[in-house]
């Protein structure tokens, strides 16, 4: 994957226009999250896959959020764990989740992550498996991609980078693909690992910023980028020079 100075150039102007009104998580935020809020970002990680929006629509309603609150499903059975799930998940409108609770994927993914953490506390959790004995950061992607149902290459990085365990790093979707394309880098055919790791080596070191504000900068601000025009460097070279002439 082909990355030049004039590629990098384009994501300068686009770090430069909207990087100082980009929200990026705190180092190790997670410190400060109570149980409900860290699960409730796995929620959203199965929730987004395949359309984003349903995850706003679980962000912005307290009630679904309460109703399956880490705290308030960990007493429950399975199966009233499995229910409130489905019928939070099938009101936000999330892909593939039908009106059959046991024939939805991301429900039996759900009902099947909270299992694993239902035992300790999501804090606790965090601590022992994500911070103190595991110290790489593509060792933490690792385990969360080989311990948890529906969280693979984009989920695991961004449930982590949510929390302030990874920096640097790319949660690849649609949207981030779409704006490398418009600046005119070509990513069909590479890998996840691929685009992730050229991208951090040969865009963010440059420009100086870590992966996690390079992904939440296109992320944020991906409409107003959209509408951004580039101009050729050779074009604006020809200008100058006419404009020097003249």
């Amino acid at each position: 994957m082909d990355i030049t100075n004039e590629h990098v150039d384009k994501i300068r102007k686009i770090k430069d226009n909207f990087l100082s009104i980009t929200k990026v998580p705190e180092e190790n935020n997670w410190e400060s999250k109570t149980n409900n809020k860290i699960w409730a970002n796995m929620i959203i990680q199965v929730i987004v896959v395949g359309n984003a929006s349903p995850g706003d629509s679980f962000k912005e309603n307290e009630a679904l959020n309460n109703e399956t609150s880490y705290e308030n499903l960990k007493p429950l059975k399975e199966e009233e764990i499995r229910e409130k799930i489905h019928k939070t998940l099938f009101f936000v409108k999330a892909r593939y989740v039908g009106s059959d609770a046991y024939c939805c994927p991301k429900v039996k993914a759900l009902v099947k992550n909270f299992g694993v953490l239902k035992i300790t506390p999501m804090g606790q959790w965090v601590y022992s498996k994500c911070y103190r004995n595991i110290k790489s950061e593509k060792m933490r992607i690792e385990y969360i991609k080989k311990n948890f149902s529906y969280l693979k290459d984009k989920g695991a990085r961004d449930f982590l980078m949510e929390m302030g365990l990874i920096k640097n790093a790319i949660a690849l979707d649609s949207r981030v693909k779409g704006i490398l394309e418009k600046c005119g880098i070509d990513t069909k055919g590479r890998t996840y690992d691929e685009i992730e790791t050229t991208v951090l080596e040969k865009i963010c070191k440059p420009l100086g910023i870590s992966g996690v504000q390079f992904d939440r900068l296109i992320f944020q601000n991906y409409r107003e980028i959209e509408k951004m025009k580039f101009e050729h460097l050779t074009t604006f070279f020809l200008r100058t020079l006419v404009w020097c002439i003249i």
